[in-house]
């Protein structure tokens, strides 16, 4: 998401822009938000459905995700000089994208490490719970198997 502007500009001129930093708070909000509605769809599975604030919440973090997705696309077309239809949206609702925040380069690191961290952490979990689960299977097909002979 950042890294094709690394080639464009020098690092140290893109971490001064408010604009810039805006997008890449956006972008990582709307990373946290897929990672985690991928975790909790990988750990609760289809069961997910039959409780109701757990439908609730992947609603919550889907609709979450879209929203920083779509200001993050938006924000991308001020840094590249062009308006999208959305800016029209968000301008009359008040809402100046280049304006959200205002974060400080230490701020973006550990958000960045956060984010990264959460992926990791969820994708560490669904490989677990992918071998407890192969495992699992596997013991009862050596109780069935072991019961019949």
């Amino acid at each position: 998401m950042v890294t094709g502007f690394t080639y464009t500009w020098p690092l140290e001129v893109l971490l001064t822009s408010s604009v810039v930093l805006n997008k890449i708070a956006i972008s990582l909000f709307s990373v946290t938000f897929w990672a985690i509605f991928v975790l909790v769809r990988s750990f609760y599975g289809p069961k997910l459905w039959e409780r109701a604030k757990l439908r609730g919440l992947y609603v919550a973090l889907a609709a979450g995700g879209f929203l920083t997705l779509m200001l993050a696309g938006s924000t991308g077309g001020h840094l590249a000089g062009k308006r999208s239809l959305l800016d029209t949206a968000l301008h009359h609702l008040g809402i100046q994208t280049h304006l959200l925040f205002a974060l400080s380069q230490s701020v973006i690191f550990a958000l960045l490490a956060f984010t990264g961290g959460a992926f990791i952490l969820a994708l560490a979990l669904r490989l677990r719970m992918r071998r407890q689960r192969t495992q699992a299977e596997t013991e009862a097909q050596g109780r069935n198997s072991g019961g019949t002979s």
